[in-house]
């Protein structure tokens, strides 16, 4: 398996401020035997890290070797200069992919859409940056990860492309998404890329008529006014009575 990154991190020398990187040894692992490849931009250096990312083949399969010396004018207690190989790795297979950025809108259907934005590289061709689309293609498949806000029960998916719907969701609650790029054709936890970080959605607050209907509306509207109209004949029908008795007690007295 192909394990490491563009970048060759020199860490073993942290410890030790007097020696500078002498140059950086890429060894391709081809058919034909190992071709070996010096980077330019690592000799002499005394950074602790250097960018391999231009002189790799992205499928290619690779070991680093470095090599150091002392500073000029310093000594050191290495009878022979440090020098070490890393592990076996595959850019295509091992290449750490970071959190993607994406979107969350609502549809005139009241769809949730998310659009993800594929995360860019380092590499470049006819003058722009390439983005993990670009290289992994048709490999490239994007874990989606929701639920609701406030709850902890979380629910995933797995899209081809760099958008996705959701339709079955309660309108009147707010859902959480987290996004990560996932390559299925690698293996073990490099299959998943960073996850970004959480956005959710606005929680809608359904009118009367969205929440009950016209029909419920309507319905209740017309019994408010039927007691409204009942209570008024009511008074007048008491309020006739009651003159009717006082101008009966009067005619009684008379």
């Amino acid at each position: 398996m192909c394990r490491g990154h563009h970048t060759i991190s020199k860490q073993s020398y942290h410890g030790d401020l007097n020696l500078s990187i002498t140059h950086i040894q890429l060894n391709s692992q081809g058919k034909a035997g190992r071709d070996k490849q010096r980077n330019p931009h690592c000799i002499r250096s005394t950074e602790t890290e250097c960018d391999l990312t231009n002189e790799l083949d992205v499928k290619g399969v690779y070991t680093a070797e470095v090599l150091s010396e002392s500073l000029h004018g310093m000594t050191s207690d290495h009878v022979e200069p440090p020098y070490t190989r890393s592990k076996q790795f595959c850019p295509y297979n091992d290449t750490l992919i970071g959190r993607p950025e994406f979107k969350l809108m609502t549809s005139e259907d009241k769809k949730i859409v998310l659009i993800i934005q594929d995360p860019i590289t380092a590499l470049h061709k006819d003058g722009r940056s390439l983005n993990i689309r670009d290289i992994f293609k048709k490999n490239l498949k994007y874990r989606i990860a929701y639920n609701k806000a406030g709850s902890t029960g979380k629910k995933t998916i797995t899209v081809d492309e760099s958008r996705a719907e959701f339709s079955r969701l309660d309108e009147d609650q707010s859902y959480c998404f987290s996004v990560a790029a996932y390559i299925p054709s690698r293996k073990g936890d490099k299959m998943f890329g960073e996850w970004s970080l959480p956005k959710c959605s606005p929680q809608e607050h359904k009118t009367l008529i969205e929440e009950y209907g016209l029909a419920v509306i309507g319905g209740g509207a017309l019994i408010i006014l039927a007691f409204v109209i009942a209570v008024i004949v009511l008074i007048v029908v008491c309020c006739k009575r009651a003159r009717r008795q006082k101008t009966l007690a009067k005619e009684t007295l008379v």
